[in-house]
């Protein structure tokens, strides 16, 4: 009691471990930062198959956009993107998830009411046209 009325300084503990705290949450965001990383998808698309049919009018014209999503932990799938966006980035998604079914094997039958998707299998899933026309 005596060193703290004279004056003397005595040092706090909490101002050595700030440094200790500090690269401890400047190590977690770098981990967090990888980890975000690895799982981020790629997508690349496969195939743009133009609209044979015309929809409400003729104008936007439509497709069907084959891409393949592909992330480094295991998470790779397909999709069909039907709309009028040609990169496939806006529409209608149908998600291919047939297992023993090449998806670069789809082919798209455009009809008056719907697109039908026609798998090298021969299974057929049809989209009623109302789900991807009009800017949905």
């Amino acid at each position: 009691m005596a060193d703290l009325v004279a004056g003397s300084r005595t040092e706090v503990p909490h101002r050595r471990t700030w440094p200790i705290v500090v690269a401890a949450a400047v190590l977690a965001a770098a981990a967090a930062a990888g980890l975000l990383l690895l799982t981020w998808p790629r997508t690349t698309t496969v195939r743009t198959m133009p609209a044979t049919v015309a929809y409400g009018g003729g104008s936007p014209v439509h497709v069907a956009v084959l891409r393949h999503v592909h992330a480094p932990l295991g998470t790779d799938h397909w999709l069909v993107v039907l709309g009028s966006d040609p990169g496939g980035d806006y529409g209608h998604v149908v998600r291919l998830d047939a297992t023993g079914v090449d998806p670069a094997s789809v082919a798209v039958q455009w009809e008056q009411d719907a697109a039908v998707l026609v798998y090298g299998s021969g299974h057929r899933l049809s989209v009623p046209s109302r789900f991807f026309t009009g800017g949905r």
